[in-house]
């Protein structure tokens, strides 16, 4: 059985209420520890997967929409799409299901900020930041795009920033197919957030397209420069006039430091006739790759915002140095965890040794001076080790003698213990198996 094929639930009894479920609550592989938030679907728990040990978001459908099939029908759909989409920017799906009568979809825990937090500051985003984060989002969307999967309510409550500063797209509840004939959205019904979508699916959601995803994104950008909306009204109505009469200040206006390049990209962005934006984020992006000014990743502890204490023992990009990062991971791991380190690094600066073989004859040419030395080692531990040990006993001499940093992926107990007895001590142990923040960092004891 697919792990997005809800299994049949066979409970009589009276299912507990979604809103408020209990800590320790079992949901088919997932264990709830707190409610961290809810939608107009359902309430999200912050649970742990157990059969891969690691944090996940459970979204539970309430009761009351529980018995709707067309409600069902929307909240396991979320699941398909998801299902479509592998991208380093967008939140990943782990399972869906039924358990004890109630729908649950499991998806990748971001533990960050949303762009909407980041909005409440006091200082503006810097521009260099703004066009790193729309950037991003357009890339990832374009992925979307490819795969046939329009989002319908992108907004900077659905772009998070984890603490290492990478962005993930989140909230397919209301996405849809664009391969398929939807007949779950009704045909005059505006589904979205009125203030990011554009005129015509303010009319009709049904039949909502790539240029309606690229007019929030525009309004996000829009937003993010200047902290205001470029459209306002006293009521729904009238805020859907605004958007056919296209008037708005330019963001350059309400902020100095934005081109006037920028302007003309979020205009185009902004129109309301479909036919004459941007057709696809390709287009979008083309246009941004000609502004003379270089993204910048965020950093949120330069915008004030603190990282929970837990997590800062972890080896920031500050902290990497310039030099090669040796990345050695097994073949599960390896395609998620390089692209969160891209994410944070210089094209180049990433090499991969597929076992710990290859890895020990690359950390060898560089002690011997053939070939550039390391800053940082990321290594995934495989069992069978395939070289593991002899790498970690090379790790071990040359981390002093050459100020080495040294990452370990070690999420199960078994390497763990391996890692320990090797002389490695575990500084701190944070189990995200899938991104670079969660890798548990070992130091030689």
């Amino acid at each position: 059985m697919s792990e997005l094929t809800p299994p049949l639930d066979v409970s009589r009894t009276k299912p507990a209420n979604a809103a408020n479920l209990p800590k320790d609550m079992t949901l088919g592989d997932f264990r709830l520890k707190k409610r961290i938030g809810s939608g107009s679907m359902g309430a999200v728990y912050l649970a742990h997967q157990i059969s891969r040990e690691r944090p996940a978001a459970l979204k539970v459908l309430f009761n009351k929409h529980a018995s709707r099939p067309d409600y069902v029908e929307r909240f396991y759909r979320e699941a398909a799409l998801l299902n479509r989409l592998r991208h380093p920017n967008i939140v990943r799906c782990y399972r869906a299901g039924r358990d004890q009568g109630l729908c649950y979809l499991g998806m990748e825990f971001v533990d960050g900020v949303t762009l909407h937090a980041l909005l409440k500051k006091p200082q503006q985003l810097p521009v260099q930041n703004v066009l790193h984060l729309i950037s991003v989002s357009a890339q990832a969307m374009q992925h979307a795009h490819d795969n046939a999967v329009i989002h319908r309510d992108l907004k900077p409550t659905n772009l998070m920033i984890t603490w290492r500063g990478l962005l993930k797209i989140a909230d397919m509840g209301i996405a849809r197919a664009t391969d398929v004939d939807s007949t779950i959205t009704g045909s005059n019904l505006c589904i979205g957030t009125l203030e990011y979508m554009p005129p015509e699916q303010a009319r009709c959601s049904r039949d909502a397209d790539a240029p309606c995803d690229i007019y929030a994104l525009g309004t996000v950008f829009y937003e993010l420069l200047t902290g205001a909306l470029p459209f306002r009204g006293a009521s729904p109505v009238d805020l859907i006039i605004a958007k056919d009469q296209t008037f708005f200040i330019p963001a350059s206006r309400l902020n100095p430091r934005v081109p006037s390049a920028i302007d003309a990209i979020i205009q185009r962005c902004l129109r309301p006739d479909p036919s004459r934006r941007y057709q696809s984020f390709r287009e979008f992006l083309s246009d941004l790759a000609l502004l003379e000014i270089p993204p910048v990743p965020l950093n949120l502890s330069k915008m004030g915002v603190p990282m929970p204490q837990k997590r800062q023992a972890v080896v920031s990009r500050d902290q990497m140095g310039a030099n090669v990062l040796l990345l050695h991971a097994s073949p599960d791991r390896i395609d998620h965890a390089q692209e969160a380190l891209e994410q944070m690094t210089e094209p180049g600066e990433i090499e991969i040794a597929e076992d710990g073989f290859e890895a020990l004859g690359r950390l060898r040419s560089a002690v011997s001076g053939e070939a550039p030395f390391p800053s940082l080692v990321i290594l995934s531990v495989p069992f069978p080790p395939e070289g593991s040990r002899e790498l970690l006993q090379e790790l071990r001499i040359n981390s002093a003698m050459h100020q080495l940093r040294v990452l370990v992926l070690a999420s199960t107990a078994t390497a763990r213990m391996v890692m320990r007895a090797e002389g490695f001590a575990s500084s701190t142990l944070i189990r995200h198996p899938e991104e670079l923040e969660a890798f548990e960092v070992l130091l030689p004891a």
